[in-house]
């Protein structure tokens, strides 16, 4: 938000928007939030203005907001929190407004928000509804509230938005009907799935209605919604009913039947048949007008009454009691039937006691047996097989898998199962489903050990067929094995390979010490020739000396072979060859045990060192020496400077010497041409350096000369003769001068770092009184050589110089600061000294590199002016010399009132001499073309009120 024009985009957006912080309670949790910022927008949509709410908390300014809606603070606290991002639908009452809003969170702790107007699209879906001839309303699932109702359901029960669905619509029930509590409706992300129907007969009015059930997101509300639609069918009831009455009665009660039949009204029996009053053991006429509930398992009454009040045709198995007292498992199965305009329900009654001990049986082995897959360590999978056109395997489907498979092969149940093979490893080997679709087509089992690129593993995998076209697989993961196995392969070939092919020495022996095996490299170490030198004593073929004593080491073969142990063989140690000559090396000696512990002969690997020392050496001078002069590091220095401050170097002289306008000459000409200077002056500092003396470079543009027993009046001739020895300017003709400064360490009690300070302090003085002319030498220098770089240049900058102070004095200003806007003319473009010679001067149009480096010049101009205190207030003025006021400008991309008066001029002026101006590229403008461009850019790029002054003072033509 700190950026103008992102503040302004969000200001005049006509999408209300808010950001706001959440406030959190010591245990972290949400308990309210602040409004930190509000745009027009918002306190438009919401008649809040953002003077009253800005700094107040939406408990304060919305009170009950919070308790209302609480999902409404859980879900923007969650967001604030944890990032993410979230959009709600809510009613505006205050506006009678639906408004869509858009919660996110653009770091921790807070939280914006967009607001939309969805009005028209919320009442286009009411009128729709309306429009329709079925009854529908919706209600939230989790509270059961109406949250909707048409005009044809309001016609039906009346306006009854607000009341409990399941206590208004549906007498007889005694909580939420089963479709709000399905947890079915959801898919796996939660989200609302399916379209549902059902039937059911009121009582009350003795008519049918069917339902059309379907879980939705509903405007305003984060729960999920039931939407229901319901036509009355009880005209189609009573045809069907008429035509089934007299033949549904005979039939059922029909004592062909085996099963139990009776018809009930609310559980009181009015007709049975005598296979019931068999199965209960009750005479029939007992029967009638018993209520039958009673004879079913107290448990199982709850499920028998609700079903007695439900459309429900599906069979059912409850307990029941027969007049014995005995308990038998039994099916029912009902349905509705109207008997001369009486509302009754059929039922049948089976005893099933020995299909339920079966099943039970089957239920417990089938769950024993899922357990069994479920526990397993190999992956289990079912699938079935997909053929193309011709009845060739072209993929699968997942059905089924254990946890184990969704651990080896890292493919989630959820994200498997219902979907194809191509589908989650579109990269996989054909092999795979060519080798299943066998197995699923022959029935024939198949095994095989495979490697699956999809998912880097090696798998040993036993696929065959439980039914026709399907087939499971029981997988294996072997990839640690197999990556042993080839582990060592790979070790044997290296094994192999590795002595022959490696960069050192290799020398085996046998349990004598007698030679068996030498690699390339020793044979060139030592001189000797593999087969001559195999079974001769290890001794003679590999001579080995100390370095410094020259003295034989005999102990390798005994300390070895007969000692059992490895040992490192002292790094100052030279390998004679056989033609005499002493090689330095490196070289351990290690026994060759078997598995059963058997020494069985020793291995000698030896390495030639003589590289590593030279870069040992290189590296030892690198870490004292600076590596662009070549001279003493400040690390070396440090180490010098206390052996000097021994009272025999007395007295030592410290002359330091620091260049000047270092980083004036890295901006211009860039920091190879700095490098240049240093190195010219360390070069020139180690020619007059005696020997016992120290030349450093201890910083950036700083060297010191640490002359031992040498006073000052040496010191001081040593001085004049290096500022004698100077060169007057640089390799691109810049004015090359040094600082010097002096200190002097004249008793032992002194140190050499006092003299340091003394010597800087001095130097520091030097600087600042030879600096400023300087700079101000140098910035004519670099302007001269612009100048060579291109001639257009001078010309032009001559011209803006005029046209600049010209429009500056018509405008008003007093004669020195024309003078100082006159000067910004003729230097704006100095910073151009670091473009390149074949970029000024390329005939055509710069291309996005060259444009990139083009673009650059006003921060380098800028960087150059700024050095010299007398071109420090101009500097300004040239660095915003490319600035537009609509910000489009470079390389700030000021506003307006950010660029200051000078800078538009400078501007004004440079645009207007390029305009006018022969490009290679393109054809000069005249100038009243010129003048139209400057009208048309006014107020965008160029000031409004300079560029009328300009074109009617300066340039003489009308406005």
């Amino acid at each position: 938000m700190h950026d103008g024009f992102y503040r302004d985009l969000i200001q005049q957006s006509p999408i209300g928007w808010t950001f706001n912080r959440i406030l959190c309670d010591r245990a972290g949790q949400p308990y309210d939030y602040e409004f930190l910022e509000v745009n027009p927008a918002f306190s438009s949509i919401s008649g809040l203005r953002g003077v009253d709410i800005v700094g107040k908390c939406v408990s304060e300014v919305v009170p009950g907001l919070l308790e209302r809606d609480p999902n409404w603070l859980k879900t923007v606290g969650e967001i604030a929190l944890k990032g993410g991002a979230a959009e709600i639908e809510t009613y505006f009452a205050t506006l009678d407004k639906w408004y869509r809003v858009s919660v996110y969170s653009p770091e921790k702790y807070y939280f914006a928000t967009q607001l939309t107007d969805i009005s028209q699209d919320y009442h286009n879906r009411v009128a729709l509804l309306d429009s329709l001839g079925a009854a529908i309303y919706v209600a939230d699932m989790q509270t059961h509230e109406i949250l909707f109702i048409n005009g044809k359901g309001k016609e039906q029960w009346g306006d009854i938005v607000g009341a409990t669905c399941w206590k208004t619509l549906r007498q007889g029930l005694r909580g939420p009907c089963d479709y709000c509590t399905n947890p079915k409706l959801l898919d796996e992300q939660g989200e609302p799935d399916g379209i549902h129907e059902w039937e059911y007969f009121e009582t009350e009015t003795g008519k049918w209605y069917r339902g059309y059930d379907s879980a939705i997101r509903w405007t305003g509300r984060t729960n999920i919604a039931r939407m229901a639609m319901i036509l009355d069918i009880t005209q189609l009831k009573q045809t069907e009913d008429r035509l089934r009455e007299s033949e549904e009665r005979y039939r059922l009660l029909s004592d062909v039947t085996l099963e139990g039949v009776f018809i009930h009204d609310q559980g009181v029996v009015v007709d049975a048949n005598e296979p019931l009053a068999r199965l209960l053991g009750v005479p029939l006429p007992e029967l009638v007008g018993r209520d039958l509930v009673e004879f079913v398992h107290p448990a199982d009454r709850h499920l028998v009454r609700d079903r007695m009040l439900t459309s429900n045709l599906r069979p059912y198995g409850v307990r029941v009691f027969r007049q014995d007292g005995t308990i038998f498992h039994a099916e029912l199965q009902g349905r509705n039937l109207l008997v001369k305009g009486q509302a009754l329900r059929v039922a049948s009654v089976r005893d099933f006691s020995e299909r339920h001990t079966a099943q039970e049986a089957l239920r417990v082995s089938e769950h024993d047996h899922r357990l069994l897959i479920e526990q397993m360590s190999q992956g289990l999978a079912v699938h079935q097989m997909l053929y193309d056109e011709e009845g060739a395997p072209k993929d699968y489907r997942f059905l089924s898998a254990n946890p184990s498979f969704e651990r080896l092969t890292g493919l989630r149940r959820q994200d498997i199962v219902g979907r194809t093979l191509l589908e989650i490893l579109p990269d996989i080997e054909p092999n795979w489903i060519q080798a299943y679709g066998r197995v699923a087509k022959t029935g024939e089992s198949y095994r095989f050990e495979d490697y699956s690129r999809g998912l880097g593993k090696h798998f040993e995998v036993t696929a065959y067929s439980p039914r026709q076209d399907q087939f499971a697989v029981v997988v294996a993961d072997i990839t640690e094995r197999k990556l042993l196995e080839h582990a060592l392969v790979d070790e044997k070939k290296l094994l192999e390979t590795t002595l022959i092919s490696v960069s050192d020495g290799v020398v085996s022996t046998d349990v004598d010490g007698r030679i068996v095996f030498m690699n390339r490299v020793a044979q060139q170490l030592t001189g000797w020739d593999r087969a001559a030198a195999k079974g001769m004593l290890f001794g003679t073929v590999c001579v080995l000396v100390d370095e410094y004593s020259r003295t034989r080491n005999t102990r390798v073969v005994q300390d070895v072979l007969e000692a059992g142990i490895e040992m490192e063989i002292s790094n100052h140690t030279l390998l004679i060859a056989k033609n005499g000559t002493g090689l330095p090396v490196e070289s351990s000696a290690a026994p060759i045990v078997q598995d059963d512990g058997k020494l069985v002969g020793m291995v000698f690997v030896v390495r030639d060192c003589s590289e590593k020392r030279r870069k040992q050496k290189q590296i030892n001078h690198l870490s004292y020496h600076d590596q662009l002069t070549g001279l003493f590091n400040r690390r070396y220095y440090s180490r010098v400077e206390k052996v000097m401050d021994d009272s025999k170097f007395l007295p030592v002289a410290l002359v330091m010497a620091d260049v000047n306008g270092l980083k004036l000459t890295n901006d211009a000409f860039g920091h190879s041409s700095g490098d240049q200077v240093l190195i010219k002056l360390a070069s020139l500092l180690a020619q007059l350096a005696r020997p016992q003396d120290v030349v450093a470079r201890v910083g950036g543009d700083e060297f010191v000369l640490l002359l031992p027993n040498t006073d000052e009046l040496e010191a001081t001739g040593v001085i004049a003769r290096l500022e004698e020895a100077l060169p007057r300017e640089s390799h691109d003709g810049l004015i090359f001068t040094v600082s010097f400064g002096l200190g002097m360490k004249l008793t032992a009690g002194s140190h050499v770092e006092d003299a340091y300070k003394r010597a800087e302090e001095q130097m520091n003085q030097h600087k600042l009184s030879q600096g400023m002319s300087l700079r101000s030498r140098t910035i004519d220098i670099i302007m001269r050589t612009l100048y060579e770089k291109s001639n257009r240049e001078e010309a032009h900058s001559k011209r803006v110089s005029a046209l600049a102070g010209t429009l500056a004095e018509k405008l008003g200003f007093v004669k020195d600061h024309v003078t100082l806007i006159g000067a910004a003319g003729l230097l704006h473009d100095i910073g151009k000294i670091g473009v390149d010679e074949k970029v000024l001067s390329k005939p055509g149009l710069l291309d996005d590199a060259e444009w990139q480096a083009m673009k650059c010049h006003p921060d380098v101009g800028f960087r150059i002016l700024s050095s010299a205190p007398e071109f420090s207030e101009i500097a300004g003025y040239v660095l915003e010399h490319h600035e537009r006021l609509n910000g489009m400008g470079y390389p700030r991309g000021l506003h307006e009132d950010e660029i200051s008066i000078p800078g538009r001029i400078l501007a004004l002026a440079d645009s207007y001499d390029a305009m006018t101006s022969e490009r290679p590229y393109r054809r000069s403008l005249s100038k009243l073309e010129a003048v139209q461009e400057l009208k048309r850019h006014a107020g965008t790029q160029f000031d409004s009120v300079i560029a009328k002054l300009f074109v009617e003072q300066v340039l003489q033509e009308v406005w």
